[in-house]
This record gives structure tokens, C-alpha cells and sequence, in this order.
């Protein structure tokens, strides 16, 4: 294990047409103490030789893994076991890094003695045109309760994951908002940047625009996060604050994910049928009602309490929880689904 640097792991399934761009920002980068995890996960294209021509002239900081095609939430373990770098992140194949990136998050890393670190991201089109901005406003708001829960922005300390636990249960959709919910909540030292340098593409091909079936949900994951963090209740800095994130999570995947896109209109044939998210509020309402707490006694659904949520969260949340009280939840959704 080094005691300095990062490992960049990028999961590559069906790359080759992108990847180049992807590798090429990172070998641009100006912190040069990194090394580049790829695993091809049983690609079908020429991706694996796409990686491996960058092996061969950067031997020294590429390393490549071939399986057979396994999923992205085993591929990510993977990757993980093959880390050795004091820190890491995840980059999509897809995606790609302004020049500075490493280094703003290792430098907020190393002052502030973090087990990870949070930063905004870009959403663009492959033609680099920006669709959305996600932005941490902490010289604003320095006690900020936005959480995204996605990959993009983020950079760990690799003896802090490892000591918590947690990993990727396999499915193929959302295994990162478990993962990030869980050491967001456990992390002694979380540090926000108002910085954007992680550069999303958005594509009709991105598997969180495709139609979601019941298999593909976290639910096992999502369940040993619930109970790791309550496990932990007493250690955790703001219990309240994991609470209204899986709740918030919950609302965005029953009301927004899987009924459009926030970023492309969704047609009838990708929204997911009404039974997948019944069976799914289901499961959450199951989930809340064995938590350690009642979530109507959370300090964040007073509705005015924080006020760098958007509206519409706060809405969606405190809109859920009266549906869940009133045990409205289930018939309001299948009219929704219905509209």
C-alpha cells in the first residue's frame, strides 16, 4: 500500500469509441502521482485493445484487468481490490477530468485530514455542450445538507473504505447510491468543494435512461447500509442527515428516475412498470418504519430549516412523508403512473 497518491479505477464496458478522450484527461493532469485501474468488463468491441495500446506507452501507470462480463457492481469491487494508492476514485469510461481535478481533491484531502471529499460535476454532451451544473454552494451555506450520491466529484482515503466494510452488492443500476450514502454517513472528515472539474456525459445510451426492471434494484444493498449507519447511530455526526438523503433518494427514484429523465425527455417504452415501483415503495416504506428513529421527528423536514436544498426535494421529501403517514403512498403512485 502507498501512503501517498490516487488510484483512478474505471470500470469499461463497450468503450472503445470514448475511452481515448476519458484516459487522455487524466494522463493531462497536473498532480502526477496516480495510477489508472482499468477493468474491461468482457467488452465485445475493441475496447481492450483501445486500453491496451495506452498500456503499452504509459506501462509504469496503466494497469488492465480482462473478465468475463460480470457488471458494473462487480466490476467496481474489483477495481477496488486492486487500489494501492493512498486515495481513489471512480471514472466512468465515458467520462473525463478537467486538468486540475486530482489536485484540488488531494490538496482538500491532505488539509483537512478527509476520509472523502465531495465536488460538483458537469453534465455535457458529448459535443461539450453543458446540459446541468451541480454546484456545492459552502461559502454560502458552510453547513451544506446537499448530497449527491452518484460517483462523479468524489475521492476516498482507501484505509477508510476498507475499514468500514463496504462494497458493491451485485445489480447493474444505482450501486452507487448505497455506497455513498454509507460513507458520507460513517466518514469522521467529510470535506465539500464548490469546484466542478468531473465532466459527466449524458447519452440516451447511459444505463439510468433505460427502462428499470426489479432485479436491477439495490435492495440488499440498499438494506446493509440502512443497518451499518443505524449500527453506528451513535458515532454518526448527523444521523438526521443520512435519514433525509436515503429519503430524498427514495422520492427521487419513485417519483423523477423512473417516470422521466431529469436530463432527456423518457418515452413510455423506458419508464418502468407501475409494479417494479410499487414493490419498491414498498420495500421503503418497510425499511423507514424499522429505523432506530421516526423520521417525522427529523430536524430536516421542517421545510424551512435548510436552506441550500432545492425546492423540489423539499417538497418531494415532505410530500412523501405525508403520504406515508396518511398510508396514501401506494394509491398515490398508481395514479401518478397513470397520468
Amino acid at each position: 500500500m502507498s501512503d501517498s497518491g490516487v488510484s483512478i479505477l474505471i470500470p469499461a464496458y463497450n468503450a472503445a469509441d470514448y475511452i481515448d478522450k476519458t484516459l487522455q484527461s487524466v494522463i493531462d493532469q497536473q498532480y502526477t502521482d496516480y495510477e489508472i485501474v482499468i477493468v474491461d468488463d468482457g467488452s465485445s468491441d475493441a475496447t481492450l485493445k483501445v486500453i491496451e495500446k495506452w498500456q503499452r506507452r504509459f506501462s509504469q501507470t496503466i494497469k488492465i484487468k480482462s473478465q468475463k462480463n460480470s457488471g458494473v457492481s462487480e466490476t467496481r469491487n474489483t477495481l477496488l481490490s486492486l487500489a494501492r494508492k493512498k486515495y481513489f476514485t471512480f471514472l466512468d469510461s465515458d467520462d473525463y477530468l478537467d486538468s486540475d481535478y486530482l489536485e484540488k481533491l488531494v490538496q482538500a484531502a491532505e488539509e483537512n485530514n478527509a476520509d472523502m471529499v465531495i465536488s460538483g460535476q458537469r453534465k455535457v454532451s458529448h459535443e461539450g455542450d453543458l446540459i446541468a451544473l451541480i454546484h456545492y454552494p459552502v461559502d454560502q451555506y458552510p453547513s451544506i445538507a446537499m448530497r449527491r450520491l452518484n460517483f462523479a466529484g468524489k475521492l476516498y482515503r482507501r484505509e477508510f473504505v476498507k475499514k468500514t466494510g463496504v462494497h458493491f452488492q451485485k445489480q447493474n443500476l444505482y450501486e452507487d447510491n448505497p455506497f455513498n450514502l454509507a460513507l458520507m454517513s460513517l466518514a469522521d472528515n467529510l470535506t465539500i468543494l464548490p469546484y466542478e472539474g468531473y465532466n459527466q456525459i449524458v447519452h440516451v445510451g447511459s444505463i439510468t435512461a433505460r427502462k428499470i426492471t426489479n432485479n436491477q434494484i439495490p435492495y440488499k444493498a440498499i438494506e446493509e447500509t440502512v443497518k451499518l449507519v443505524s449500527e453506528n447511530k451513535k458515532s454518526i455526526k448527523d444521523y438526521d442527515l443520512f435519514v433525509y438523503t436515503l429519503l430524498s433518494f427514495f422520492v427521487f427514484f419513485i417519483f423523477k428516475a423512473n417516470k422521466n429523465h431529469s436530463y432527456m425527455r423518457m418515452d413510455k417504452q423506458r419508464q418502468s412498470n407501475t409494479e417494479t415501483v410499487l414493490k419498491f415503495a414498498v420495500f421503503a416504506e418497510k425499511l423507514l418504519a424499522g429505523l432506530p428513529s421516526s423520521v417525522y421527528e427529523n430536524k430536516y423536514f421542517k421545510f424551512n430549516n435548510v436552506k441550500d436544498l432545492p425546492v423540489t426535494q423539499k417538497v418531494g421529501v415532505y410530500t412523501f412523508l405525508r403520504l406515508l403517514k396518511w398510508n396514501l403512498l401506494l394509491p398515490f403512485i398508481k395514479l401518478y403512473y397513470q397520468i
